[in-house]
Parts: structure tokens; sequence; C-alpha cells
């Protein structure tokens, strides 16, 4: 499976800590989702 996204108004990268902060989540934090976004480096050297 897949995850898109495309936007000129948003980064993905970026999390509004305060949307989170009362929420007891058993598996997401700021750090996993960042880490989501990661690249393989086999991938990373295809885009250069």
């Amino acid at each position: 499976w897949t995850f898109t996204i495309g936007s000129k108004k948003y980064d993905p990268l970026e999390v509004e800590e305060s949307r989170f902060h009362d929420i007891d989540t058993k598996y997401y934090t700021k750090d996993l989702h960042k880490a989501a976004f990661v690249l393989p480096r086999f991938v990373e050297q295809l885009t250069k």
C-alpha cells in the first residue's frame, strides 16, 4: 500500500503539537510521524 500527499499550503512534516497534546495515543508520536516520510537511501540517491 502507499500514502501520497501533495499540497502547496501544508507541510506534511510540520506537526502541530497542540492538536495532540491531550490525546493519549498508543502508537503515534511526533517522531514517528516525521519518520514516515523518510526515503530509503537508494531512493534518496535516485532523486539527486
